[in-house]
Parts: structure tokens; C-alpha cells; sequence
């Protein structure tokens, strides 16, 4: 798969008009993306809690994503054989664009709230 049909099953798998969704506690607000050969763009809002309590998280907009994955963890493992024939477990990974999309959007806004000191739920 190259570069760009990874980016055009990212750009596929939001709505074309935006879309707010919740994701490991985190609520997310994306503008419609762009889509730029092997690159999605989109503006990001994020927040946690509600009401009184609701605490938006910094963000470092707009996000470009370039050859994004399109592979999650499928909570399985295997065996395979390591370094010179040592068993090696490993996490096995299954195709699904929504849920890659949801966790490069996570990922991309945590890491900017970590590096500024926030603690994410």
C-alpha cells in the first residue's frame, strides 16, 4: 500500500464534514480533514470532563499526518522465532482505518498535552 492510499484511508474514515467523538476519555472535536497526496490535515479540539469540570487540552493545530498507520493492536500474540532461533513473543496487529485514525489523533494531542504537563486520564 503506498504512502498515499494510507492517507486517503485516514481521510476516509472521518466524515467529510467533521466529526466530535470520544476516545479513551477524551473528547475530540476534528474539523473536516484535507487530504494532500500522502498527507491529512486536520484541526483539532480536545477536552475532558464536563460542565463546571470540563477542561480543554492544549493542542499544536493544525496536525498534518504523513503515511499514517492503519494497523492496531488485535490483542492477540504469537510466537516466532528470535535472534538465533530464541521464541520471541509478539502483539499481532489487524487492519482497521477508524480506530488507527482515532489513536494517531489521540497520540498527536496527548503527546502535546504531556509535553506541557498535563496528566491524561
Amino acid at each position: 500500500m503506498t504512502p498515499e492510499e494510507r492517507a486517503a484511508a485516514i481521510y476516509a474514515a472521518f466524515p467529510a464534514n467533521g466529526i466530535q467523538y470520544s476516545y479513551n476519555g477524551i473528547v475530540f472535536n476534528l474539523s473536516p480533514m484535507t487530504l494532500n497526496g500522502a498527507a491529512v490535515t486536520v484541526t483539532i479540539s480536545a477536552w475532558t470532563g464536563a460542565g463546571n469540570n470540563k477542561a480543554f487540552l492544549p493542542t499544536d493545530n493544525p496536525y498534518t499526518f504523513v503515511n499514517p498507520p492503519l494497523m492496531v493492536p488485535d490483542g492477540g500474540e504469537t510466537t516466532v522465532a528470535g535472534p538465533r532461533g530464541k521464541p520471541l513473543t509478539i502483539k499481532t496487529y489487524t487492519r482497521n482505518d477508524l480506530a488507527a485514525a482515532q489513536q494517531i489523533v489521540y497520540d498527536a494531542v496527548t503527546t502535546v498535552a504531556t509535553r506541557l504537563g498535563w496528566v491524561m486520564p
